[in-house]
């Protein structure tokens, strides 16, 4: 690889290869949350 290309500097986005959106914080949780109650009822109902 040439020196040059070693150097280079990428901003946070594009080193991420993509965005960060609050709202998969809440994506997460909210389907954490609804797997556990239908395991919860599963477990109940059987």
């Amino acid at each position: 690889m040439p020196e040059d290309e070693m150097d280079t500097e990428i901003d946070t986005e594009r080193a991420r290869a993509g965005i960060a959106l609050h709202r998969m914080r809440f994506v997460l949780a909210f389907g954490l949350a609804g797997a556990l109650i239908a395991l919860l009822a599963a477990w109940a109902l059987f």
